[in-house]
């Protein structure tokens, strides 16, 4: 059975109580759709990627109001400064995330700025002109969704891959950037067997829903270019690094925690949604397997993983 959801959308687009709605959604990335409201005649998105479909709704959507105004840091304080794309962390006077990006190769004159009105579900974005409003969208629902799931209390962005075992089993792969992800994402594609779905290559979400931890897949591909709409229950963690065969063995809950907390967004400014988190990385490394998958990639190494992953998991529960 799949999670069980709480807010669904009509078929007439207006959001209403329905229970375990089962919609799909353009706008929603695991069970979360994007609303968007602006001023008059302003063009918005009318997705978040070309080739996502968007994933069944299961829960409250999050609100993004666009305005052209002031899209400077007055009466903000800086928290961290980071690299592009992203931009610089600000909290305002009652501690709310506010953002103020530019993307890689966009003008330096032209910044935008995100804030925060409920942390988790609402949001604006102010431009410096009409003409911006679809500039930076990718960059803007990535950042907004990583950290409305812990800041909701429901789950984690992970910078994984994932994909769903022939008999519906989930399986997340983390890892930090260069560990091979896209790698082991692009092998898993070539396995020729019905059923096995890879679910993305870079940004997973994970959700816990009354203690039952889910794998979803999200927009946000890298190299491998695979993001599909779909989810499975969590069964099990692989974490993957080069040898000189395909070889899965099994790995402690305390190194597998370590490596999972270096590929998680935490909202840390808030005490609530970092004690969340952390909790929720607890759950998930001492109540699924954890492993380390050794291989030399290959032509084969895909397949291997699936196999030795059959043999040693147990049945899925239906």
């Amino acid at each position: 059975m799949r999670g069980a959801g709480s807010v669904g959308a009509t078929a007439g687009g207006e959001w209403a109580g329905m229970r375990n709605a089962t919609v799909p959604c353009p706008f929603a990335v695991a069970g979360i759709p994007f609303v968007h409201q602006g001023e008059a005649g302003m063009v918005l998105p009318d997705c978040i990627a070309s080739d996502w479909k968007g994933s069944r709704v299961t829960d409250e959507p999050i609100r993004v109001a666009h305005a052209v105004g002031d899209t400077s840091t007055n009466g903000l304080t800086r928290i961290i400064a980071t690299r592009l794309p992203l931009g610089d962390f600000y909290i305002d006077a009652e501690e709310r995330l506010a953002i103020r990006g530019r993307g890689a190769g966009e003008p330096i004159d032209r910044p935008q700025l995100l804030r925060t009105k409920r942390s988790g579900f609402e949001y604006t974005i102010t431009y410096a002109g009409a003409e911006d409003t679809l500039r930076m969208q990718w960059g803007w629902h990535r950042t907004i969704f990583m950290f409305a799931l812990p800041l909701r209390c429901r789950g984690l962005s992970l910078h994984a891959t994932a994909f769903i075992l022939p008999d519906g089993r989930g399986v997340a792969c983390p890892g930090v950037s260069g560990a091979g992800k896209s790698t082991l994402a692009r092998a898993l594609l070539e396995v020729e067997r019905p059923g096995l779905t890879v679910l993305g290559d870079d940004r997973i979400a994970l959700t816990n829903d009354s203690g039952a931890l889910w794998l979803w897949g999200t927009p946000w591909h890298s190299s491998a270019g695979t993001s599909v709409a779909d989810d499975a229950p969590c069964t099990a963690l692989v974490f993957v690094r080069h040898g000189d065969r395909p070889t899965l063995a099994p790995m402690n809950p305390g190194d597998a925690a370590r490596r999972v907390l270096r590929t998680i967004a935490i909202p840390f400014w808030d005490a609530a949604a970092t004690a969340f988190a952390l909790e929720t990385v607890n759950q998930l490394v001492t109540s699924v397997p954890c492993f380390e998958f050794s291989y030399a990639p290959g032509p084969r190494s895909g397949d291997a993983l699936v196999r030795q992953l059959i043999d040693a998991l147990p049945a899925l529960d239906t």
